[in-house]
């Protein structure tokens, strides 16, 4: 219970600093979550999660509508995500073209996958394997290729680095972000000094260590 009020209470201060978390990142934002959502979580093993697919990838360009909403107000604010990172999103999804669909991983999967499904005839197969790729055309193919091309725009204004500090004007994010990675209270300085302390504490061991084993450094 404690651990979950902590978990609660540090996401509520985090409020004030939304706007600085990058909404695209190395590995990380919607447009990367729904590549393992498709390519690996989604469960297919009966014919609900078969429709719920369907379903979950027709909404694929909702989704991208907001996230190119997230990284316009970004824009507006000034805490666009520096063009390294852009850059690698981008090459995330480059491959997403127009008339891709039964090439891309999460069509395999599905097609795969499909054949286990308790159940279904052969024509209920190939009615789902037409909707998947009726849908990936008609809404995961225009959201992402619309997400590519406004990563394209931003590239250009983005900065070619920016630490967090420089981001949000002050060091309270960062304070933030060392409180909610570390999950403690400790200041960057009371980490420091304590892993130094650990450290050394390892080195005596190991070097008592290899004294007892009449090891020399050569």
């Amino acid at each position: 219970l404690d651990a979950y009020k902590w978990q609660l209470q540090t996401f509520l201060e985090g409020e004030p600093f939304i706007d600085q978390f990058y909404q695209v990142g190395l590995n990380q934002g919607s447009h990367f979550n729904l590549f393992y959502l498709f390519n690996v979580g989604h469960p297919l093993k009966t014919r609900e999660n078969v429709e719920d697919f369907i379903a979950r990838l027709s909404a694929v360009d909702d989704q991208m509508a907001c996230l190119r909403e997230n990284l316009n107000i970004s824009r507006e604010k000034g805490t666009l995500p520096p063009r390294d990172v852009l850059l690698t999103a981008q090459s995330q999804i480059m491959t997403i073209q127009t008339g891709s669909a039964r090439h891309l991983y999460l069509f395999g999967r599905f097609q795969t996958e499909l054949e286990s499904v308790a159940n279904l005839t052969t024509s209920e197969k190939s009615m789902y394997l037409n909707q998947l790729e009726e849908a990936i055309e008609a809404n995961l193919i225009p959201g992402y290729m619309s997400l590519s091309a406004l990563l394209e725009e931003l590239y250009e204004i983005a900065p070619v680095e920016q630490s967090i500090v420089a981001a949000s004007g002050d060091n309270r994010f960062y304070r933030y972000l060392l409180k909610k990675e570390s999950s403690s209270a400790f200041s960057a300085d009371d980490l420091f000094n304590k892993g130094e302390s650990e450290a050394a504490i390892i080195r005596d061991i190991i070097s008592t260590k290899l004294e007892e084993l009449n090891y020399i450094d050569k």
